[in-house]
């Protein structure tokens, strides 16, 4: 007898055939048989659902997003719509006196001074002094790469040890604090329990779930106090055995010190160490910053400012430090690299260890070690990339947001294969797919939408930006089903339809592979299942 019988759908298994079913069955958390109606007729089931012609597809995986930081953008002061550092400043006094501090602090995040109408600074010190000279205040630029503080926040910061050891990304002057230095206000909050990890993870996964979100890549250790990270753990694991946890966690492991990570081995976490819930996944490294902050890492001086090729985020032996060990320990590495510079930084440091593995008779790339983001490429970088194996955690839905701004930063001649999903696709190099939430939406049909069109949300440009880059529908929703099952070692569980696979399933209320154009952004989720449990339904 099966729990659950669909009939009359469109069921798309994303299998290497694309074979299509028209009923889909479940028992307990498993895929129990996949056929057509009238086969689906001849079975028992506890409950009978008509799905009207509606598409199934297997549950959407979202590669690479920070769930916790996504959570708590949404309790804190919110500046992705702002237009001006003035509106910042009034919005941040607005959640002051309604919402008060966060573990202790006046937190926001969101602003973006390439969206501001006038000057298009950063904002200031001086400006969130006029949010309040009480209480420390820090608001955290759209890509999570540049902070800013006001004077009491920096004074605070600045009597910290590990600032004097980031002194060269704090300008004391503007209050503005570069790449590892933004982190720091975080480790002088509150302490941040596993309450409240559950209640931030409670919150942000049911948002998931809405967009039929059944697996994610999270980054949730950032900026905290060394040890904090058990926390992010401990809570995961007890969700997880009371069976709370409606999104699979696969936890990319961002560290703050060689040593805290040498603690994180030794008591015996590395990749794939877990339940079906919640796993560690890769070791998570950052070798540049972000492209619209002017601090992803160039080979070359960026063209609307000569006077900087960016900032490298880690020395090049520390870096080498933590992917030696990693793997070592047989632990998977992500490496957050955007700029040309820092593709190249990091394809060559990830292929040393690759090579070593090889020559002692091993598979290609048998850690499946990737690059986050890769998109400032050029034909000799992906070139390398290929030769590596190396995994491409690529994000659509940048599109919109960055082309307006690609060319002013690194010039014409440098846009040759930027941003370039379908050439890593058409030469076999892996990709899956992501969203940086919260740097940007974690929409899995938004993201489909800047795969295919290349376009902002009102189809502007006309015919798409680079459009030689532009996907189908099929590639673009592979990316998020039956490839970005591969990063995770998930490729026998997950990704695709198939008797005998976990019960990780999305209905839509149309046909994606019959819309065009800004259709896509019209389609919606009718239902979510994880494990053979609706976990969201319209």
């Amino acid at each position: 007898m099966l729990d659950h019988l669909f009939f009359n759908g469109r069921i798309q298994s994303m299998d290497h055939e694309e074979t299509l079913y028209e009923a889909i069955g479940i028992k307990d958390d498993k895929l129990a048989f996949l056929g057509t109606n009238q086969e689906a007729e001849r079975l028992e089931a506890l409950r009978r659902i008509d799905l009207n012609g509606k598409l199934v597809l297997p549950g959407f995986v979202d590669t690479h997003l920070h769930i916790l930081e996504y959570a708590v953008s949404k309790i804190t002061a919110p500046f992705f719509d702002c237009t001006s550092a003035e509106q910042v400043v009034a919005r941040g006094r607005e959640y002051a006196e309604k919402q008060g501090p966060y573990r202790g602090w006046l937190l926001g995040w969101g602003w973006n001074q390439n969206s501001f109408t006038g000057e298009k600074s950063f904002i200031t010190k001086a400006l969130l002094d006029q949010v309040s000279t009480e209480l420390p205040v820090v608001y955290t630029r759209v890509c999570g790469h540049i902070a800013v503080a006001n004077s009491v926040a920096l004074e605070n910061i600045m009597k910290m040890e590990e600032a004097k050891k980031l002194s060269a990304y704090i300008d004391p002057e503007t209050g503005v604090l570069q790449e590892s230095a933004a982190f720091l206000h975080k480790l002088l909050l509150e302490p941040l329990t596993e309450e409240a990890v559950t209640a931030l993870m409670t919150m942000g996964q049911a948002e998931l779930n809405k967009e039929g979100i059944t697996s994610i890549h999270s980054t949730d250790f950032m900026g905290m106090p060394d040890g904090q990270w058990r926390q992010v753990v401990h809570a995961f694991k007890k969700m997880d055995r009371e069976n709370a946890l409606t999104v699979r966690v696969y936890e990319q492991c961002l560290f703050n010190s060689i040593e805290e990570f040498q603690a994180f081995l030794s008591e015996g976490y590395t990749t794939g160490v877990g339940s079906p819930y919640f796993r560690v996944g890769p070791l998570k490294l950052f070798t540049d910053g972000s492209l619209g902050a002017r601090t992803a890492l160039l080979e070359l001086p960026y063209s609307d400012d000569p006077k900087t090729c960016g900032i490298q985020s880690f020395e090049t032996e520390a870096l080498r430090e933590f992917v030696k060990l990693a793997d070592q320990n047989r632990m998977q590495i992500a490496v957050h690299a955007i700029g040309d510079g820092a593709i190249a930084l990091t394809a060559g440091l990830l292929s040393e260890v690759i090579e070593a593995r090889r020559e002692a008779g091993e598979a290609l790339n048998p850690l499946r070690h990737g690059i986050i983001h890769a998109q400032l490429t050029t034909p000799e970088l992906l070139g390398k990339m290929k030769r590596a194996d190396l995994v491409a955690y690529i994000q659509p839905i940048f599109v919109p947001t960055d082309m307006g701004s690609v060319e002013a930063r690194i010039g014409r001649e440098r846009m040759e294969k930027v941003y370039a999903w379908k050439s890593m696709r058409d030469m076999g190099i892996r990709t899956a797919g992501g969203s940086d939430a919260p740097v940007e939406s974690f929409s899995i049909l938004g993201n489909i939408y800047a795969a295919v069109e290349r376009a902002d949300l009102s189809g502007v440009p006309e015919g798409g930006w680079l459009p030689e880059e532009k996907l189908s529908v099929m590639e673009a929703v592979r990316l998020f089903t039956s490839d970005a099952a591969y990063p995770s070692f998930d490729e026998d569980r997950l990704g695709t339809l198939a008797v005998g696979k976990l019960a990780d399933l999305v209905v839509l209320d149309r046909n994606l592979f019959d819309l065009k154009s800004r259709e896509i952004l019209e389609a919606k989720v009718a239902m979510t299942m994880v494990g053979g449990r609706v976990v969201y339904k319209m």
